[in-house]
Order: structure tokens, then C-alpha cells, then sequence
């Protein structure tokens, strides 16, 4: 079976999480940065650069880590204020 890019960023992310334990530094919790593009057009977040998508909020939970946010890509910065809006209303409820 050939590894897939999703197979090395789970292993990167959990190699780095069990340094971190080892070490014995606090993880608060997990967020993503740059995880998609947030289309200025629809105001969706698409994935198409990233095949397959490793779903961190997955990799947070089966590690016992909070998972906080998921920070898309977007150069503009107006675009992104409502999708925080949406996201902190989610996360309030």
C-alpha cells in the first residue's frame, strides 16, 4: 500500500503530539491554519488543493485535545470576519 499525503500529516501530527506529552507541555488545544480557501464567491470553504483532507477536529479528538478553530485561506480579510462571526456562534452553543 502506497502512503498518501493524509497519512504523513497524520504521523507528523502525532509524532509532534507525543514529543509534546514526553516533554510534558501542555496542549490547550489544536487549530488549523490555512486548512481549505474560503471562496469569496459562495463564502464556502473548499479543499480542492488539499486530496485527501485530514480532518484535524478527527485527530484532536482521538488525542484527547480540544479542537478550537479552522482557519481558512484568504487574502481578504473582510471575507473573513463573518466566517469568524459563524464560527464563534457555533462554538458558543
Amino acid at each position: 500500500m502506497k502512503p498518501t499525503s493524509r497519512d504523513f500529516g497524520l504521523g507528523g501530527m502525532n509524532r509532534t503530539i507525543d514529543f509534546l506529552r514526553h516533554k510534558e507541555i501542555c496542549i490547550m488545544w489544536l487549530v488549523t491554519i490555512m486548512d481549505g480557501y474560503l471562496c469569496p464567491d459562495s463564502g464556502r470553504v473548499t479543499h480542492k488543493l488539499l486530496s485527501p483532507k485530514l480532518a484535524m477536529e478527527n485527530v484532536a479528538k482521538d488525542c484527547g485535545i480540544p479542537f478550537l478553530i479552522s482557519i481558512p485561506r484568504n487574502p481578504d480579510v473582510g471575507l473573513l470576519k463573518p466566517y469568524y462571526t459563524e464560527q464563534s456562534h457555533r462554538g458558543s452553543s
